[in-house]
C-alpha cells in the first residue's frame, strides 16, 4: 500500500483560526487515533508550554504534523500504527482542510 506520509497544517504565527485548528487536530488524533484518555489537557498543556517558546521555536515547531505531534505527546512511533490509524487521520485534517488529499484512484 502507497502511504503519503501525514501532512501538516502549517499555521501563521499570527493566525489564531489556524493555530486553533492545528492544535483541535492534535487533540483529536490524540482522541480518535491514539486513544488518548487526557486528550484535552495533553494537548493543552502543550500548547501553553508552546506559547511561551520564542517566535523561531514556534515556527520549527508547526512544520510538525498534528499527527506527529500527538503521536510524540502519546509516546508512539510510527510503527506502532497501522493503515486503519493513517485513516481516521486523514478523516480528522479532512474536516479542518477539505480537498487537501487527493481522492484515491
Amino acid at each position: 500500500m502507497n502511504q503519503q506520509a501525514p501532512i501538516a497544517i502549517l499555521p501563521r504565527l499570527d493566525d489564531s483560526e489556524r493555530v486553533d485548528a492545528y492544535w483541535r487536530a492534535v487533540s483529536e488524533t490524540l482522541h480518535f487515533v491514539l486513544n488518548e484518555a487526557h486528550f484535552s489537557s495533553i494537548a493543552d498543556s502543550a500548547r501553553a508550554r508552546l506559547e511561551g517558546a520564542s517566535a523561531e521555536t514556534q515556527l520549527l515547531f508547526y512544520h510538525a504534523s498534528p499527527f506527529q505531534v500527538a503521536a510524540d505527546l502519546a509516546g508512539v512511533t510510527n510503527t506502532e500504527l497501522d493503515a486503519s490509524d493513517f485513516a481516521a487521520y486523514r478523516e480528522i485534517i479532512e474536516r479542518f482542510e477539505p480537498g487537501r488529499f487527493p481522492p484515491p484512484p
